[in-house]
């Protein structure tokens, strides 16, 4: 009877135990999220409305006005490869890039801008005790190390392939901070600014690596403080970037829309100054304009591919009624001829 009460009491312990050994393990031993695509094209049916506008107006636009526009996107519009030359050509100080925490939008990151921009300070959005978790992970070689639900272990390797003495920071608002600012004025992006502050160094460069809202240029955001508190000197050499996946955002859809339909699909793009865009653009991509061109010095546009689609937004729209006219593709034609 005895042994018995003991075995029934013993049960609950060793489902408390199996319980908390799960959790350790998927803590210890975190894996990936599933594939955002489920194997279909992605489809948004209001962007393809906003983009046949757009081609609509912009079609019914005198032949030099039509150039004039296409003039603005063949200057701005740029491969990855060329905007990242001419980012080491400027040598900024400061960039801050916005992402939306996803696994495609790290991935990219790390092959195509961490692997080839050598940075000399990289500050995330973490604190200072979960980095050292994160360090020990990538030095045990885990192929997946989260932060934020996404990988950031490839960004970090990728950044020391690039610059072995690269410094790593994480410049998250700590404990004592929120609990100090609950009693008086303060904000956790005024957080963020002083702890960029404490590790900036004159004469380096750094990259910011935050959620895109942080990173816009407006005031009460991490880099409007950034920019607010600079030198001038300072404030000339800092930018603000967003990267999107072409499915990340609806406004962006409807803008590669009318990209596809007149002929230029660059594929992986940077808009590589979104001042210079043609005025026009912004009064036809009214929501992508208020969002993200208004906001951020340039634009990373990476082509995501869901599986089994071919790869774009509504691929079974592409030869609609809305198709670029003649005259138009040969504008574009020309326009590429012209500009370098």
């Amino acid at each position: 009877m005895i042994r018995l009460c003991l075995i029934v009491l013993a049960w609950p312990l060793v489902v408390v135990a199996l319980v908390s050994g799960y959790q350790w393990y998927r803590t210890a031993f975190p894996e990936p999220p599933e594939a955002r695509f489920s194997g279909t094209t992605v489809d948004y049916p209001r962007a393809r409305r906003v983009g046949r506008e757009a081609l609509e107006q912009f079609e019914q636009l005198a032949p030099a006005e039509q150039e004039a526009v296409l003039v603005t996107l063949a200057r701005t519009v740029v491969s990855p490869q060329r905007w990242l030359r001419n980012l080491r050509r400027a040598n900024y100080g400061v960039l801050c890039v916005g992402e939306i925490h996803e696994p495609d939008t790290r991935a990219f990151l790390a092959e195509f801008f961490f692997s080839r921009y050598p940075t000399d300070r990289l500050l995330l959005e973490v604190r200072p005790p979960e980095l050292r978790r994160i360090h020990q992970q990538v030095a045990k070689g885990r192929e997946y190390t989260p932060l934020l639900d996404a990988d950031i272990g490839a960004v970090i390797r990728q950044a020391r392939s690039a610059n072995p003495d690269v410094r790593i920071h994480g410049i998250e608002e700590t404990r004592e901070q929120y609990r100090a600012r609950q009693s008086a004025e303060g904000s956790r992006d005024r957080s963020l600014a002083r702890n960029f502050w404490r590790h900036f160094r004159p004469g380096e460069n750094h990259v910011v690596l935050y959620g895109a809202l942080h990173c816009a240029d407006e005031p009460g955001w991490l880099y409007g403080h950034l920019r607010a508190q600079a030198g001038e000197r300072q404030a000339v050499s800092m930018r603000n970037i967003q990267v999107l996946g072409e499915y990340q955002f609806e406004p962006l859809a409807a803008f590669l829309y009318f990209l596809d339909h007149i002929g230029i699909a660059p594929g992986h793009f940077v808009i590589e100054d979104t001042a210079r865009l043609h005025p026009l653009l912004g009064d036809w991509f009214g929501l992508l304009n208020q969002h993200v061109l208004s906001r951020y010095d340039a634009l990373v546009v990476f082509h995501e591919s869901p599986p089994e689609s071919g790869g774009t937004i509504a691929v079974e729209q592409r030869n609609e009624a809305g198709s670029a006219t003649a005259a138009t593709r040969s504008a574009v034609h020309r326009v590429r001829q012209a500009v370098p």
